[in-house]
This record gives C-alpha cells, structure tokens and sequence, in this order.
C-alpha cells in the first residue's frame, strides 16, 4: 500500500501567534523599487527602496532581494495586514521586509534568518524604519 508522506515545508513553530488583525488599506501609494547588482564580492547585492507618492525613501541594502506575493506571507510569518513584503536567501541566510501601516505612519519590519540558528526559533521581525505620513 502506497504511503503519503507530508511536505517538506517546516510546520509553523508552535510559539507563533495567529494574527488576527484586519489588512489595512494604505492611505498612500506604496511600491518596492528593487535594484540589484553584483558587489564586488560577486554576490547579487540589492538597493532596496519603499516609493511613497512617487518619493523614494531608502531602506537599505541586502542580498538577493525581491517582492514577495500576498500568498507567500505566510511562508515568511508575515502578518496578513502587511501592505508589502520583499525577501531573499543568499549563501545560508536571508533577509526580510515587510510594510505595515499605522494612523500616521509606515513601519519598515526586518527579520534576520540564518541557517544556522536554532530550529523552530522563525521570524524575529522588528521596525527598523518608521515614515510620516503626510
């Protein structure tokens, strides 16, 4: 009799709290400019730069950067309300982002995640940038 093994995504750790917040309609226009060239150590280096009403605000720069679909969330641990998210892996570890917004403001959250830390430990997002809303 044929066996049906499970998949090979990790199962969410146990800790993770389900978010139950409602997804937030931005009050502005928001887009990831994603820029990357090979840096001089040959690894594919990215600009990354949230567009807000057509200005450019810079985050930082990472490895190996690109746009994350809504879908893929939460593959990431990121929340539903996220109004973007962009992410990559790069010679064992990865980096990433995603939007959220409150009354007046973005947040810019970043996790970093290695794969050499401890299984089950996930996504440690934090707010590395906040934006004024106008």
């Amino acid at each position: 009799m044929p066996s049906i093994l499970p998949a090979c995504n990790p199962a969410p750790p146990s800790d993770r709290q389900t978010d139950t917040s409602q997804p937030a309609t931005p009050t502005s226009r928001l887009e990831w400019q994603l820029v990357t060239v090979e840096n001089d150590m040959g690894n594919p280096e990215t600009g990354i730069t949230l567009l807000v009403n057509g200005r450019a605000v810079f985050i930082e720069r990472a490895l190996n950067v690109s746009e994350i679909a809504p879908g893929d969330y939460a593959h990431y641990a990121i929340p539903t309300h996220a109004l973007l998210a962009a992410g990559g892996w790069w010679a064992g570890s990865g980096d990433y982002y995603y939007i959220d917004q409150t009354e007046n403001e973005l947040r810019v959250h970043h996790a970093v995640v290695d794969e050499m830390q401890p299984e089950g430990t996930g996504y440690e997002y934090r707010i590395i940038k906040t934006i004024t809303l106008d």
